[in-house]
């Protein structure tokens, strides 16, 4: 895509960013994330091929 993961994390948090959900841990300010490959390239045409 081009953006440093910070940049996506926080779409991802704020709901910018659809192709991904944050999931936050506990009392924690600690977040999982859960972006499936096929939404994001849905979503941006961005596919990682070097994973």
């Amino acid at each position: 895509m081009g953006k440093d993961a910070q940049y996506v994390r926080i779409g991802i948090q704020q709901g910018i960013l659809k192709f991904g959900t944050a999931m936050k841990i506990g009392a924690s300010r600690e977040f999982s994330y859960y972006c499936p490959d096929k939404k994001v390239w849905e979503e941006t045409g961005y596919f990682n091929n070097d994973v």
